[in-house]
């Protein structure tokens, strides 16, 4: 077998559901009423950049744990840089959950963990979530269901097999989980008749050999795979008291965007609300959850709900003339309304802080109603083009932290450019910064203004250490070359992306 996973470091992902912010909104709007967010903890962190970026943030004090010391080192690094009160852990979870320091939590998160981990590992969860999430408090579980998933589990197991009946002791584990996916595919070339029963397994296989090793050792080589139903995790759940809430992805919610009117009407006629999720789950054929289940649901009455929505502050962070007005659903990819989407994001082009209630003031009437304006912003925070900010205290606490994590950041983009996330006080969370903007940044901050200079200054510090660069075409090595598209990309950078950075205080 490939040993302990430990030997596999994870992918530096940041996870915007993981932003209690983010949290807060989505069950406002959903009309039960949210926790007051000030002790928060994170199951299985990984490089720890969710706990990081949303604890330099914001005031939310962050606990957490994660098997792997590798891991736990990087982000106890990334919580010292900045200066936050986090207490992260590289402890089993019997000995973490166990811990009697640990305080009562507003939010318990877990992103990639309940379908990889033991049995034991989910009654120990369960267990955790009984005693030490508050009355009130959310939990953010994700994991693999059954309808699209269920037809991989005898390819993953013939995957393990592989490994472990015919791959040499002494081969490299990277080695093994190549030479195994090598072999399914020599497999497939000979049309073996499982190939009728599941038609896109040639293309599944291609999109995962294009993945990240160790991402695909997690996902597939884990000594545990657990696929389940929603009613399955309904009764796991129980004995911890939870009521599930909503599903992060707004999008795959809307019926008319996923299912046939046919299948609309079936769901229509089943009264149980559990059992018509496990039913819609096989419509969409839904390989993922990331469900967010409240302990205690207490419902807002709709004039509160519409109050607190109209409060909300929210701030642009994509430059609106390069996004695209289209998602993907079920039923394919789906172009959203011009008219509807396209005067919000110009109100919002200024990139300063604005209440939905000055949104709908200038936007709502005949034409837009308030709930069509607040499906309009769940679907762009979706495609993480609005975000929730903070108050102005909240911001200005904040900054002094995320100026020393994303500086500690950007530095490190000069080696390696593994983490492509900064902290922005204003939404108390992450935003997605590639490896040379951030370079640009570093730049600004020794003084150099110019774009073009920008460009010298990157090229120059990655010839000292003898890097190239990489386009969707080629691999640059020629210091012209690599100056003319650093060059291109500084000026891109200063046209567009660096006036949402300053929006969002991380410039």
């Amino acid at each position: 077998m490939l040993g302990n996973l430990s030997d596999f470091n994870y992918t530096y992902g940041f996870y915007s559901a993981l932003n209690p912010f983010r949290t807060k909104f989505r069950l406002i709007h959903a009309g039960i009423e949210p926790p007051n967010f000030s002790n928060a903890c994170e199951l299985g962190f990984g490089f720890g950049l969710n706990v990081a970026l949303n604890s330099a943030g914001s005031s939310i004090r962050w606990y957490g744990t994660d098997f792997n010391a590798n891991q736990a080192a990087f982000a106890q690094e990334l919580t010292n840089v900045a200066g936050v009160d986090a207490k992260l852990f590289n402890e089993a979870f019997k000995d973490f959950m166990y811990r009697p320091d640990l305080p009562d939590f507003d939010f318990i998160g877990m992103h990639g963990l309940w379908s990889w981990v033991s049995d034991e590992s989910r009654a120990l969860v369960v267990d955790f979530l009984q005693r030490k999430l508050k009355a009130g408090g959310v939990a953010y579980i994700s994991y693999n269901t059954s309808p699209r998933c269920g037809p991989m589990i005898p390819v993953r197991d013939l995957w393990i097999e592989h490994v472990r009946l015919l791959e040499a002791k002494t081969e490299a584990p990277t080695e093994k989980i190549i030479n195994a996916l090598n072999f399914f595919e020599k497999l497939l070339a000979t049309n073996p008749a499982y190939v009728k029963a599941c038609p896109d397994i040639v293309q599944r296989l291609a999109f995962i050999k294009s993945q990240n090793v160790n991402y695909v050792a997690h996902e597939y080589f884990a000594e545990a795979w657990h696929i389940t139903y929603f009613s399955k995790i309904v009764a796991d759940l129980e004995p911890a008291q939870l009521t599930y809430a909503y599903h992060e992805n707004v999008v795959l919610t809307l019926d008319t965007l996923n299912l046939q009117q046919a299948q609309i009407d079936l769901l229509a006629q089943i009264t149980d609300p559990v059992f018509r999720e496990n039913v819609r789950d096989f419509m969409i054929d839904r390989q993922y959850r990331q469900d967010f289940w409240v302990k205690g649901v207490r419902r807002l009455t709709s004039h509160d709900r519409l109050a607190r929505l109209r409060a909300q502050r929210v701030i642009l962070v994509r430059d609106p003339a390069r996004l695209s007005l289209y998602v993907n659903s079920t039923l394919g990819e789906v172009t959203l309304f011009e008219e509807v989407y396209r005067p919000i994001l110009n109100m919002l082009s200024d990139y300063s802080v604005k209440t939905i209630g000055e949104l709908e003031e200038k936007l709502c009437g005949e034409d837009l109603s308030f709930e069509a304006l607040m499906l309009s912003l769940l679907v762009l925070m979706f495609k993480l083009a609005v975000f929730p900010a903070q108050d102005q205290q909240a911001i200005v606490n904040a900054k002094p932290c995320t100026d020393r994590l994303n500086k500690h950041l950007i530095q490190k983009a000069l080696d390696d450019g593994k983490v492509e996330y900064l902290a922005s006080p204003v939404t108390g969370s992450g935003i997605a910064v590639e490896r040379y903007q951030q370079i640009f940044l570093l730049a600004r901050l020794n003084g150099i203004h110019a774009p073009e200079q920008w460009a010298r200054y990157a090229t120059d510090e990655l010839l000292a250490r003898c890097q190239t660069i990489k386009t969707d075409d080629a691999t640059l090595t020629d210091p012209q070359a690599m100056y003319t598209e650093l060059l291109r990309q500084a000026n891109e950078f200063a046209n567009s992306r660096l006036r949402i950075l300053q929006a969002l205080q991380i410039a």
